[in-house]
């Protein structure tokens, strides 16, 4: 089922109402209001389809949550920390190159470009040290933080060049870079 899994970088983090679609009351009353529709369209009780399939599934899920606390929260296997993906390891090692790639390819000013550069070896240096269970960090590391002050950057300016009157990003890019910086430090 698509609520079974975790997907994504956030996966670890799911909201109340992802835990409770892969929760054990949550398959109890479903099955539960899924019998009580059956029922009551084979009887032809009309309106009352609702009411019952709706008791059934609060009582479904009374049950399943009484049989989850028998059972224990901690239910499910723990599978041993086996390190990250090497497949999600080299595709963040190829996203950190080709940042690199294009931010030389840029033609930015020398301070600006600088500053990418340490932004960039702290991405290297956070994939580098991906341990077990730090992947999905590492993954947002590398494609939300890195990205966000570099492509607000390359807007910025572009619309400097346009507006050369205005003022140089050069001073707001640093700053980002540094909240990204600080960012990574703490992973």
């Amino acid at each position: 089922m698509a609520t079974s899994e975790p997907s994504g970088p956030a996966g670890a983090r799911r909201s109340p109402l992802g835990r409770w679609f892969d929760s054990v009351p949550h398959y109890a009353g479903s099955a539960a209001g899924l019998t009580g529709l059956a029922g009551a369209l084979a009887a032809g009780a009309g309106l009352w389809a609702v009411a019952a399939v709706g008791g059934l599934y609060a009582a479904g899920a009374l049950v399943g949550w009484l049989v989850q606390d028998l059972r224990g929260r901690g239910s499910r296997p723990v599978l041993p920390a086996t390190g990250p993906d090497p497949q999600l390891l080299r595709e963040l090692e190829s996203e950190v190159g080709r940042r690199a790639e294009q931010v030389a390819a840029a033609g930015w000013p020398a301070a600006a470009a600088r500053q990418a550069g340490l932004l960039l070896a702290a991405a290297e240096e956070v994939v580098r040290r991906a341990g077990p269970g730090a992947g999905a960090r590492a993954s947002v590391a590398v494609r939300e933080w890195v990205p966000e002050p570099l492509d607000w950057y390359e807007r910025a300016l572009c619309w400097w060049r346009l507006e050369p009157l205005g003022e140089d990003p050069g001073v707001e890019f640093a700053a980002r870079v540094e909240r990204a910086l600080a960012r990574l430090a703490a992973l």
